[in-house]
């Protein structure tokens, strides 16, 4: 019952990971003054700051929509993992990579660190594979 405790461990650390990414979201909310984007060269002045407001904001929406993309698959296909009872030794360190891979991509994302986020990324989807896998052949061999 290792994969089980291993499991609701990694789901509240994700839970709080995508609480802390929604409030910081939430306040990286951007709303330009008077001035909207296509006219940040007219007045040079406000240009870097007002751009650089909205390129985070942005950033925040796509580490949101990121996490709204993989985590809920991640976590149906590990509690799949789970109810097949397949091999637990590989369904715990896919979850565990997992959450690595979805907090290290939060945090590159976050602070423009490629390759970073692209290697977070991969190690989140090939351990979901990886544990998508090990629940098929679980399943075929039960």
């Amino acid at each position: 019952m290792f994969i089980l405790q291993t499991l609701a461990i990694c789901t509240t650390i994700l839970f709080v990971k995508v609480i802390v990414t929604l409030v910081i979201q939430g306040h990286s909310h951007y709303t330009p003054g008077p001035i909207d984007p296509e006219d940040f060269n007219l007045v040079p002045e406000k240009n870097a700051e007002e751009q650089h407001l909205i390129e985070r904001e942005l950033r925040w929406k796509r580490i949101v929509a990121n996490d709204l993309e993989n985590i809920p698959f991640g976590l149906i296909i590990f509690l799949l993992a789970f109810i097949t009872q397949s091999n637990e030794i590989v369904n715990t360190v896919c979850v565990i990579l997992f959450t690595v891979g979805r907090v290290g991509h939060t945090l590159a994302y976050a602070y423009s660190l490629q390759p970073y986020r692209s290697v977070f990324w991969a190690i989140g989807v090939l351990s979901v594979l990886a544990a998508s896998i090990n629940s098929i052949v679980g399943v075929f061999s039960a």
